[in-house]
């Protein structure tokens, strides 16, 4: 319960259920909780881990898995930049709660989220679970994984485990996402399959394609990028291969190619397209060969530093990657590709 006297604390406390996109193992079935040090975002930030137990307060049980598992962990935290005083209260006979915007839910959110991550990075340093990876915000909704239930109160409030009331976010973006491509299963898709020739592996580009889009999604921007660069290489070099392996020996092509090892994007895309096809991206849509620059120019950050940072983005003139610039990334690097093979498909092989 609230204590008595008012709130003295400067800032708002979050309370927060995290869904984990993945399992624990504790030692015992029991809870177990960490304080972690407080820094410049935050004056507390504890986290407790509860046991997969069978019982009626635990609606997060799931009886596949042992009661020594940890499914999800709870989140008490106490941001500096906010304060309650700021948002309409919601009166309670319990206790009292806020009403936090939107815009400032989700950058709380990003605040706990990178707090968060790195604690679960270093403790699957420590516990050897190679599975603990960060969790994402998810973009279409800004919440923690695919599950979050949280209530934002004042700095001194205290509450029992048994008189909580959240707000509860879900957010699956495989049912949430709303793309013109996407086409839901019917008979006439199905009927496809009945054709024995229409079962074929897919390029592998167009595999790393599929996993760029699923990282946009889960805001893995690192992974995002380095997806992105593998399918338009591998893509680029399957096209090549394929032109090469119908005509005679070309001495040119050979050493183009030798060269392209450390300059792809104008090397392939540019030098070779002009010389096989007679143009190339910059021909037909300059901003694309731009984009391309720019996905293999973070992809090298990261091989590089190892991560991605303001100075990175100041390279390719852009202050965030967020999930509208990812998504521009990715529908111009589609746009690319579908130029490219227009390009082949017009200049038969003689």
């Amino acid at each position: 319960m609230k204590k008595q006297g008012g709130s003295k604390i400067m800032g708002i406390k979050l309370w927060a259920k995290i869904k984990l996109p993945y399992i624990l193992r504790l030692e015992n079935e029991e809870k177990y909780e960490i304080e972690l040090p407080s820094d410049e975002e935050f004056s507390l930030f504890r986290v407790s881990f509860f046991p997969n137990s069978d019982n009626p307060d635990n609606s997060n049980y799931l009886s596949e898995y042992r009661e020594k598992s940890c499914n999800y962990i709870e989140i008490e935290s106490i941001v500096k930049r906010f304060n309650y005083s700021d948002y309409p209260v919601r009166n309670s006979v319990i206790y009292n709660s806020y009403e936090v915007s939107e815009i400032d839910t989700t950058e709380i959110f990003k605040l706990v989220k990178n707090k968060l991550n790195i604690f679960l990075i270093e403790l699957s340093k420590i516990t050897k679970m190679f599975w603990i990876t960060d969790i994402s915000l998810n973009p279409i909704s800004g919440v923690i994984g695919n599950r979050t239930d949280y209530t934002f109160v004042e700095p001194d409030t205290a509450i029992s485990d048994n008189i909580r009331s959240y707000y509860t976010i879900n957010d699956n973006y495989m049912e949430e996402v709303k793309r013109k491509e996407v086409k839901p299963i019917n008979m006439d898709i199905l009927s496809v399959f009945r054709n024995e020739n229409s079962l074929i592996l897919k390029p592998i580009w167009h595999n790393y394609l599929n996993k760029a889009t699923k990282a946009m999604y889960s805001s893995e921007n690192e992974e995002f990028i380095i997806y992105c660069a593998i399918s338009a290489e591998s893509f680029i070099k399957q096209l090549i291969k394929v032109n090469s392996n119908l005509k005679e020996k070309d001495i040119v092509l050979e050493k183009l190619t030798e060269v392209g090892k450390n300059q792809m994007v104008n090397t392939y895309f540019k030098i070779i397209l002009k010389y096989l096809f007679g143009a190339n991206l910059i021909d037909k849509e300059e901003v694309l060969h731009k984009n391309l620059l720019d996905i293999f120019t973070l992809r090298n950050e990261i091989m590089h530093k190892g991560y991605l940072d303001k100075s990175s983005f100041e390279k390719v003139g852009i202050n965030e990657l967020n999930f509208e610039q990812a998504n521009l990334y990715l529908s111009r690097l589609h746009r690319a590709i579908e130029i490219c093979l227009n390009l082949f498909a017009k200049n038969p092989i003689k």
